[in-house]
């Protein structure tokens, strides 16, 4: 098993994201209808700084060209949900859907470390 991903506790994040259709093609901009993200603490289920289906299609951190783009997941939401853990995994949960009706979504685990003053 692969080590996850990390960030620390209060920083942000960048989340690349590829956009592509079952054939393996770019989904293009223009046929984007929504593109949302979800950020939650994956033992808890608890949105992370509220991040529960926020529109990220060129809007609220991200940055969407034809096929995909990236998101900014602000130091707020890099936030710890618990108050002892040294380190929590989170998920953050993308989702989409076309104009043809083409509909997806993929997640990405990492953990979020306590940075210790």
């Amino acid at each position: 098993m692969s080590a996850l991903p990390e960030v620390n506790a209060g920083a942000t994040a960048r989340l690349t994201i590829t956009l592509t259709d079952y054939a393996g093609t770019s989904v293009p901009l223009a046929s984007l209808s929504t593109l949302t993200l979800s950020v939650y603490d994956e033992d808890t289920d608890t949105a992370c700084n509220g991040i529960d289906g926020t529109n990220i299609k060129n809007a609220n951190g991200g940055t969407i060209t034809d096929g995909g783009g990236y998101v900014d997941i602000a130091a707020a939401t890099n936030a710890m949900v618990s108050t002892t853990a040294a380190v929590e995994t989170h998920v953050a949960l993308v989702k989409f859907t076309t104009t043809g009706g083409l509909a997806g979504n993929d997640s990405l685990r990492f953990n979020v470390r306590r940075v210790r003053s």
